[in-house]
């Protein structure tokens, strides 16, 4: 009489079990969960499991390597040809700019990089040092009228910010491409507050 109370009472015990497992199984079949920023100040989003943070950590691992790997340890001004590279993990996707043929190393990143990264290599017009340059000759010369400068991503040419204050003032982006012999974009910031004793 014991022995059939115990094998009912494990029957029972399986089929709750299984009854679960399926529930959870229906949940994650459904479609995946994506983060919604409303317009008001009330900021919405879904409960994140644990096994979702490591998978994105595990890919920001994985692209940071691929990333190291491209730099090779040097620094991109050291390197002929390379112009910059922009990481997106949400794409999984490294975009690296290159001047003419890519090195050896890129390439072959290029190739074997992991199932579910990609990473692309795009030609570029000049290279970071090409940039770096340009930006050194243009603050020199107009260090006083330039809040900032930095080489493009792509390689297309350099961004130069200056200050509200600035902004009917030379040089424009005419004289700055000449003196750079390369694209420069003119962005207009706002004008940085005095300091205060």
């Amino acid at each position: 009489m014991n022995d059939r109370r115990s094998a009912s009472s494990a029957l029972v015990a399986v089929v709750l079990i299984l009854s679960t497992t399926a529930a959870a199984c229906g949940n994650q079949a459904g479609s995946p969960r994506q983060l919604r920023t409303p317009t008001n100040a009330e900021v919405v989003a879904p409960e994140v499991t644990d096994s979702e943070v490591q998978g994105d950590e595990a890919v920001q691992q994985t692209m940071d390597r691929l990333v190291s790997d491209i730099h090779q340890g040097r620094d991109g001004e050291d390197t002929p040809g390379f112009a910059g590279l922009a990481v997106d993990l949400e794409s999984r996707t490294i975009e690296v700019y290159w001047v003419g043929v890519p090195a050896p190393h890129v390439r072959r990143v290029a190739t074997t990089s992991p199932t579910g990264i990609e990473v692309k290599v795009h030609p570029a017009t000049y290279d970071l040092s090409e940039m770096l340059r340009a930006i050194d000759r243009i603050t020199l010369e107009y260090g006083s009228h330039i809040h900032t400068a930095s080489p493009s991503d792509d390689g297309t040419g350099i961004f130069v910010q200056k200050t509200a204050a600035n902004v009917g003032s030379h040089p424009d982006s005419v004289a700055l491409s000449r003196l750079a012999e390369m694209p420069v974009t003119v962005d207009i910031g706002e004008q940085p507050e005095a300091a205060h004793d």
